[in-house]
């Protein structure tokens, strides 16, 4: 992987940073501590900055930045959400569009949502 993924820093018990897309497993995304969401379309073997993606995470702990913390898909629809560490409480980011291009949802009023899960009803529960 051309990133870093600092498995054992601060944060290190966000959400699932790595997913595959249910709906076409050649597709993965990884969100990384300091380099922003990153693509694969050939299984991992090779990876894209997706530079659509607006924010890399501006909170750091202990000099460690957090970064894109979680990364899920609706099995309701075709959305993909991706949490990121933000300080000013806009943390979650939907796509519609299989990820060339992604909107703020309302920002979260208290710190910021370390894990997610979506049900198959399309909830999204966050820790």
């Amino acid at each position: 992987m051309p990133f870093r993924c600092g498995g054992n820093q601060s944060g290190r018990g966000t959400g699932e940073r790595l997913a595959v897309d249910p709906h076409n497993n050649n597709i993965i995304y990884c969100g990384t501590r300091s380099d922003g969401l990153w693509r694969s379309e050939d299984f991992g073997a090779s990876w894209e900055k997706t530079d659509s993606f607006p924010v890399k995470g501006d909170y750091v702990q202990n000099g460690d930045s957090i970064g894109i913390m979680w990364v899920e898909f609706d099995p309701s629809s075709n959305d993909i959400y991706a949490g990121a560490a933000m300080q000013n409480g806009e943390c979650i980011y939907r796509s519609s569009d299989s990820g060339s291009s992604w909107d703020t949802l309302p920002a979260n009023p208290v710190g910021y949502p370390l894990q997610a899960e979506i049900s198959e009803h399309g909830t999204m529960y966050l820790v």
